[in-house]
């Protein structure tokens, strides 16, 4: 059983590290991938669970930041299309 347990904390310390790593330059779906294949070694792993947690909440922000973003975009050219048919009409 001790052989196991080593062989297993062996394979999930380099992912956690490598998510770590992942997460520090700013990748957090690389992150969330590397500490989903240490959940899969190591299921009762806090620091992986932790990590994917945090990992989870910040693509859930991009991703909302990145809707809004769009939504303005959109807006943005909706309201210039407007304003250019305006003016196309006043000059008939």
């Amino acid at each position: 059983m001790e052989e196991g347990g080593t062989e297993l904390r062996g394979r999930r310390e380099p992912l956690y590290l490598l998510a770590v790593a992942s997460w520090r330059t700013g990748d957090a779906l690389r992150a969330r991938n590397y500490a989903d294949e240490a959940l899969r070694v190591a299921p009762s792993c806090h620091q992986s669970q932790t990590l994917r947690s945090a990992c989870e909440q910040r693509l859930a922000e991009d991703a909302l930041v990145g809707l809004v973003a769009g939504g303005v975009a959109v807006a943005g050219v909706a309201a210039l299309v407007g304003v250019l048919a305006s003016l196309g009409s006043r000059k008939r």
